[in-house]
């Protein structure tokens, strides 16, 4: 998704400082399921108006 809105591949270390580049997306205090791999929980996004 990310790739499609600003038209550059991200590099996933700075996937999050991309994200809040993009004008009407901001990241919201809450995290998506657990993967079944382990790790951190994925952020959520949402768009503004």
């Amino acid at each position: 998704m990310t790739e499609s809105l600003t038209g550059d591949r991200p590099y996933p270390a700075n996937l999050s400082r991309t994200m809040e580049r993009v004008p009407g997306l901001e990241r919201t205090t809450q995290h998506a399921a657990a993967q079944p791999q382990g790790g951190r929980p994925p952020l959520v996004w949402r768009w503004t108006s």
